[in-house]
């Protein structure tokens, strides 16, 4: 694309875009797969970059041009024979005096272009939640659960998570999955304990061994001097105040205490908060408020049900890793940024993965009291067993 762009025909790029559209279709949940033929918006949508929260499957006949207009100077694009209606859609003139001075449109601004222009049309609720949903993709891997691999058992999703997946971040949650989310059966306690798990465990994962050990709701290391008051605010005895989530202990005798918070940000709690990343940084407030005093160092880590987080949360795993890269030295200056990626990785897969199991479960029904499913009834039971005494004959 960034070599031919200029210079391929419109019959190329209509042939390549028709193969990307039907890889976008492949792609959705079948019940959703009519949106791309009913709203060319969305198909726009998935063609910008991740960081403006699409998933960068590109539109050849708007981008090819741009691409190769980023690689090629103009002057070599018109020395080329480029078609004139071709250069004046790949390059802008960066000086108005000097009609020599020509630079590239770029993919930036083509990207931002679009993603304004997804709005138009909508009316006023829509396009209230298109920019919600559009912000919280923007958020730090709120969109890597769509890399997974198959070839790493933690790194891999089913089409059933990959559906859930879909539905969050493009839209398309159904009032009943909406439901299960929010309310769920047995409440929030397993999806927590689930993603404490997850989260010490690509921790271990992703740092050299033998340079930390980690523990589940460490003690409070200090107490405050209002912490009586505090437990009387809390309704709870003083011995019996909550403890954070996870502690690390390094070799180098830096402790680093984590307490995991998992949320929804599609919720209609959450959407009274001006954004997205404003809930998150929300309920990083409320951990830290509750936590900080009795730990020396404490940071708290939210994760959205889709797996982005801040880049407070972030940068807490960042700051892990360097700690590791310290004690596991030497090392590096790149290895502790790819270790604390590596991890938010794995974080993000775990909790898609734990969504879609809650998003759709089949809940336990309740046994009749006066059901005998499974047991048998008695007279057949002795039956059987008379049976097997006297090797079947009677």
């Amino acid at each position: 694309m960034q070599v031919c762009g200029l210079l391929c025909t419109p019959r190329v790029s209509a042939e390549v875009d028709d193969a990307f559209t039907r890889f976008c279709v492949a792609l959705c949940p079948v019940d959703q797969r009519d949106r791309l033929a009913a709203s060319p918006a969305f198909r726009a949508e998935l063609s910008l970059s991740q960081e403006l929260g699409g998933l960068g499957i590109p539109r050849l006949e708007r981008e090819a041009r741009l691409r190769a207009a980023d690689q090629w100077d103009h002057r070599d694009a018109v020395e080329a024979n480029t078609p004139p209606e071709y250069v004046r859609l790949a390059y802008c003139q960066s000086d108005p005096v000097d009609p020599r001075a020509w630079r590239p449109r770029g993919m930036k601004a083509y990207y931002e272009a679009t993603a304004e222009s997804l709005a138009d049309g909508l009316s006023a609720a829509d396009a209230r939640d298109l920019a919600w949903r559009r912000g919280r993709n923007q958020l730090r891997s709120a969109l890597w659960a769509f890399a997974a691999v198959p070839w790493v058992a933690e790194l891999t999703v089913d089409r059933v998570e990959w559906d859930v997946m879909w539905r969050l971040t493009f839209g398309g949650v159904s009032a009943e999955m909406l439901h299960r989310l929010d309310h769920p059966a047995d409440g929030f306690a397993w999806r927590g304990r689930r993603m404490e798990y997850a989260v010490a465990q690509a921790i271990r994962e992703c740092v050299p061994p033998g340079v930390l050990a980690i523990s589940s709701q460490p003690a409070p290391e200090r107490y405050p001097l209002d912490h009586a008051e505090r437990c009387r605010r809390e309704h709870v005895s003083p011995d019996g105040w909550k403890r954070a989530d996870v502690g690390l202990a390094f070799v180098t005798g830096t402790t680093i205490t984590l307490d995991v918070r998992t949320t929804n940000t599609q919720s209609a709690s959450a959407r009274g908060a001006a954004s997205a990343e404003a809930h998150l940084r929300s309920q990083e407030d409320a951990k830290r408020t509750k936590y900080a005093d009795y730990y020396r160092n404490f940071h708290p880590f939210v994760v959205d049900l889709g797996g982005a987080v801040t880049d407070r949360s972030y940068g807490a795993l960042k700051l892990i890793m360097k700690e590791a890269a310290k004690a596991g030295g030497p090392r590096l200056q790149w290895e502790r940024f790819d270790w604390a990626a590596r991890a938010l990785r794995r974080i993000a897969v775990a909790m898609a993965r734990t969504t879609a199991w809650l998003a759709t479960r089949a809940p336990a029904r309740p046994t009749p009291p006066d059901s005998w499913a499974g047991v048998g009834r008695p007279s057949a039971l002795d039956r059987s067993v008379g049976a097997a005494q006297t090797g079947g004959n009677d």
